[in-house]
């Protein structure tokens, strides 16, 4: 049973992936100069994880993006931002107070970023801030996913301070682990072992723990008693929710 903490009480609410309809979300994206920066970054992966785990269990899920701005402009950098980051399309960008009527009905959850405008029903899903102090603009061909790993590291609600080398040091990660992955792909196959799967089930369950399931892939990197054919498999698993394509240099990497 997946488990999310409530933002404005502070309770744990179970959250049943088995529902006889989709799963109604609405991620508000924060006001002002983030509404398309790393704040909104992490309310939009947290929402993408959500349907991650919720749909791993048998559930469905739809989903719109609220945003305060309705300019063209700035839906279309939202667009760029959500394919960038690995996250599945909205059914809808919207604006304040739609939700309900795009949804069918007022949403069971809604994803947002501390200080962001709120509604009366659903459960809310708070991310702490995201500060990149003095980050340069990426360049055009930059990979974004190091934006999500690093998200991903630390608990949604924690407020997080992003300076450069912090994204640095994810891509290092990234890199490492898809030729890693990409070697590891040439052995036989094996099966996850089960402390694998049932530690990032019940990491997942417990409020989307994402970093213990980072932790679980560096635990399986180093891991002398796992075949790099578990590896592999233990590593597309954990990615499934991840989202950070560690499988994308099969067939490309061809290093040592």
């Amino acid at each position: 049973m997946l488990t999310m903490t409530d933002g404005r009480t502070g309770r744990a609410v179970p959250l049943s992936p088995a529902h006889r309809r989709p799963l109604r979300v609405c991620a508000q994206l924060p006001e002002g100069e983030d509404g398309a920066g790393a704040t909104a970054a992490r309310v939009l992966v947290l929402t993408d994880v959500l349907m991650r785990t919720v749909e791993s269990g048998g559930g469905q899920v739809d989903w719109v993006c609220e945003t305060a701005d309705p300019a063209p402009e700035h839906h279309r950098r939202l667009r760029s931002l959500t394919d960038a980051l690995g996250v599945r399309p909205p059914s809808a960008f919207t604006g304040p107070g739609e939700a309900t009527a795009l949804l069918g009905g007022p949403p069971d959850v809604r994803v947002l970023a501390d200080g962001t405008r709120d509604g009366d029903q659903g459960l809310w899903l708070e991310t702490g801030t995201v500060r990149r102090p003095n980050a340069p603009e990426p360049p055009l061909d930059a990979d974004p996913l190091p934006l999500r790993l690093a998200l991903l590291s630390l608990p949604y609600r924690s407020p997080l301070t992003l300076p450069p080398l912090a994204l640095t040091e994810a891509e290092r990660a990234l890199r490492e682990w898809r030729r890693a992955v990409a070697d590891w792909a040439r052995a036989p196959s094996k099966p996850v072992p089960d402390a694998f799967r049932s530690a990032a089930a019940t990491a997942l369950a417990d409020d989307l723990d994402t970093p213990a399931v980072v932790a679980l892939l560096r635990r399986a990197e180093t891991s002398d008693d796992l075949p790099n054919g578990a590896k592999f498999e233990t590593f597309a698993l954990l990615d499934h929710y991840l989202g950070l394509e560690l499988t994308r240099e099969i067939g490309r990497w061809t290093g040592p």
